[in-house]
């Protein structure tokens, strides 16, 4: 029942969560590097993207592990 948890950017997401409206309340702040540069990617649940309607993405090819 439990497995891996794919994620997910959205525009209507922007540094907190939108509104009451939204379910779920993961937020998860990550940063990467993208073409030589860090990213802030700030990730809601595949599950709960696009809910209002926003442009949303999942990130995966192209995203270099950054190092603690």
């Amino acid at each position: 029942v439990r497995g891996p948890q794919v994620l997910a950017t959205d525009t209507a997401v922007d540094g907190h969560l939108p509104n009451d409206n939204w379910w779920g309340d993961d937020l998860h702040i990550h940063t990467a590097t993208q073409g030589g540069q860090e990213q802030l990617f700030e990730l809601v649940p595949f599950a709960d993207a696009g809910q209002n309607k926003e442009a949303y993405t999942v990130l995966h090819d192209g995203i270099e592990r950054s190092e603690p």
